[in-house]
């Protein structure tokens, strides 16, 4: 087969381009105002749904959700979809809670959560995290056999199981129930995580 110039010129082009510039790039991660935008789509969509003499409309845009802060987020289970904690106000109510987003028609929606799996870490991300928990913890006990106790659970603690991750309303962080052994000895505790740039970290202790 002989390619011409006309085939040869875009042909260069594209080679010379990023791979993501030949193909419909995958959208960042929403910013504070897409989840606000998403959040007040939803609702539209929601009033524009009942009928005109229906009061609940009223109701609902008094009480529109205010986005304060967005944290911890990461790509969902596929590349078009996201999950952030958001905080924001509602009425007099305000706090923490888990946003799946969906990237759909060239802006972030919100999709139905109840098809959607919560984010949790996995036992291998969990295992040094909570290994620097207990080293943290031994550091901080005036007691030496404690301290020893949690030095040695700093070095052999395996962790079993993560479960139950949710978001409290007090708080930006995903609460997980960890159950742990350090040899003969199993037990469960639970602790607090965050993301940052797709990485699970320990949550900072409350102020």
């Amino acid at each position: 087969m002989t390619l011409s110039l006309s085939t040869l010129r875009p042909l260069a082009l594209a080679l010379l381009l990023p791979a993501g510039a030949c193909l419909a790039q995958a959208p960042a991660l929403p910013t504070l105002q897409q989840a606000q935008d998403a959040m007040d789509l939803a609702i539209a969509e929601q009033i524009a749904k009942r009928p005109r003499s229906d009061s609940s409309s009223l109701v609902a845009m008094a009480f529109r959700p205010t986005l304060e802060s967005l944290s911890s987020c990461a790509v969902g289970s596929t590349a078009d979809t996201a999950t952030c904690i958001v905080v924001g106000s509602a009425g007099m109510k305000s706090g923490a809670r888990l946003l799946h987003l969906a990237w759909v028609g060239g802006q972030w929606t919100l999709p139905d959560p109840r098809r959607l799996p919560k984010p949790a870490p996995s036992g291998d991300e969990v295992q040094p995290l909570l290994r620097a928990h207990l080293a943290t913890v031994a550091a901080r006990e005036s007691n030496a056999e404690q301290r020893e106790r949690f030095m040695l659970a700093a070095r052999e603690a395996q962790v079993l199981e993560v479960a139950d991750c949710e978001v409290p309303d007090e708080r930006a962080v995903f609460e997980c129930a960890v159950t742990a052994r350090v040899g003969d000895e199993e037990g469960t505790e639970t602790l607090a995580f965050i993301r940052e740039e797709g990485q699970w970290r320990s949550a900072p202790a409350p102020r």
